[in-house]
């Protein structure tokens, strides 16, 4: 299983304030840039995603997203449990026992 560190996901009211705020601050760019979601890119390399907690993606603050380079899911222990899963865009997540959620996202 070949995966990386690919986001952390912050709440943001304004996520096109936000996205501007953090781009500008640490010279990132801006990959999308909407009120409820919001993308931004720090050295190519280094993705931070902003959403609004009222929207439609529970990705809430402190997440963390990896990537796979390939579509199969991670053999996780038990401490993991599934969650979501939204395979047509490539996502699904997992909650610790403490409830923090990590997601994965299959890179082409």
């Amino acid at each position: 299983m070949n995966i990386a560190f690919y986001a952390v996901n912050l709440a943001s009211s304004d996520c096109k304030e936000s996205a501007n705020i953090y781009s500008e601050t640490f010279q990132g760019k801006i990959i999308v840039c909407k009120k409820q979601h919001a993308e931004i890119i720090l050295d190519d390399k280094i993705r931070i995603f902003f959403d609004s907690l009222e929207g439609h993606c529970p990705a809430q603050p402190g997440n963390l997203t990896f990537s796979l380079n390939r579509a199969k899911k991670p053999d996780l222990p038990a401490f993991f449990q599934p969650e979501y899963s939204f395979i047509e865009k490539g996502y699904f997540s997992y909650r610790d026992k403490y409830l923090n959620r990590i997601w994965f996202y299959y890179r082409e």
